[in-house]
């Protein structure tokens, strides 16, 4: 099942859940990464979660290929940019393991929150909050998240590339040593 539809069933996912799915999802993105291969469209819907609890991220690397820019129109749902890096609004520059991660980095506090980190109706508006505004530490929503699930959400939503951490496989180690 997507996990836009979970979401929408069941509300914001558990802490412990969102550590699991986020684990399962850097591990496989690492993988990609490995083998040069950019996502370039990490979004809910295109997780699927399995009855037994395997996240699976579905698509990996068709949109670098068929559409490698940000398309900015009015007619496309808000939701299609949920996690776009400010670096890559306006700009024409394509996905890099800088902007996904900041991308990964709001799905799982979208989970978390049960809201996206820019909850506006408007396509526009939603990619100028990216742009000029900071996600927001997700304890603000979720005052029972760990803290190092927090601290690793805000590093992952840096809005500077190169604030956030510089690799999947960096981000690997940093969840097998804590408590993600």
């Amino acid at each position: 099942t997507p996990l836009t539809e979970l979401l929408i069933r069941r509300g914001r996912f558990p802490a412990d859940v969102v550590q699991a799915i986020g684990r399962q999802l850097i591990s496989g993105l690492a993988g990609l990464e490995s083998r040069k291969i950019v996502h370039g469209e990490i979004a809910l819907w295109n997780v699927r979660l399995t009855s037994k609890g395997i996240a699976t991220l579905v698509d990996a690397g068709i949109a670098p290929i068929v559409r490698p820019e940000i398309l900015i129109d009015t007619e496309v749902s808000p939701e299609r940019f949920d996690g776009v890096a400010p670096e890559r609004v306006a700009t024409g520059n394509p996905a890099t393991a800088a902007s996904e991660i900041y991308a990964l980095g709001c799905l799982l506090w979208q989970l978390l929150a049960g809201r996206p980190p820019f909850p506006t109706g408007d396509p526009l508006t939603k990619l100028a909050h990216h742009q000029t505004r900071p996600v927001a530490d997700v304890r603000e929503w979720v005052p029972d998240c760990p803290d190092a699930l927090a601290e690793l959400l805000t590093d992952m939503t840096a809005f500077e590339p190169l604030a956030r951490p510089a690799s999947f496989a960096e981000l690997t180690e940093r969840t097998q040593l804590r408590d993600l």
